[in-house]
């Protein structure tokens, strides 16, 4: 589903998205999404725990908080990067939507 005029992209949008895809997609999904979305919310999340929960896990033994924690960091990580997979799979489509006329286009045969 595509909203009208919501995605598509600007001639600034479309620059900006072909300096990012010199970079590959493995360094746009660890940077943006690993690094920065999932760390980011990982952050944000354990920051709203902490602050709306002041008592702390103290119903969670000792010996499985550091476990816990751990996977949580790494399933917000996973989500991090699964976001970034589908941004680089949503704007790589509308980038070929409307190739530049400038360079030859790929065949679909």
């Amino acid at each position: 589903m595509n909203l009208p005029g919501f995605f598509e992209l600007t001639p600034e949008q479309r620059a900006r998205w072909e300096k990012v895809r010199t970079g590959g997609r493995r360094r746009f999904v660890l940077i943006w999404g690993v690094l920065v979305f999932g760390g980011g919310l990982y952050i944000v999340s354990e920051l709203l725990w902490y602050l709306l929960n002041p008592q702390g896990n103290q119903y969670i033994p000792e010996q499985r908080r550091l476990g816990i924690e751990v996977l949580v960091f790494i399933v917000h990580l996973i989500i991090g990067a699964l976001f970034a997979l589908l941004v680089w799979w949503h704007t790589e489509r509308e980038y070929m939507k409307y190739p530049d006329r400038s360079r030859p286009t790929r065949s679909r045969a």
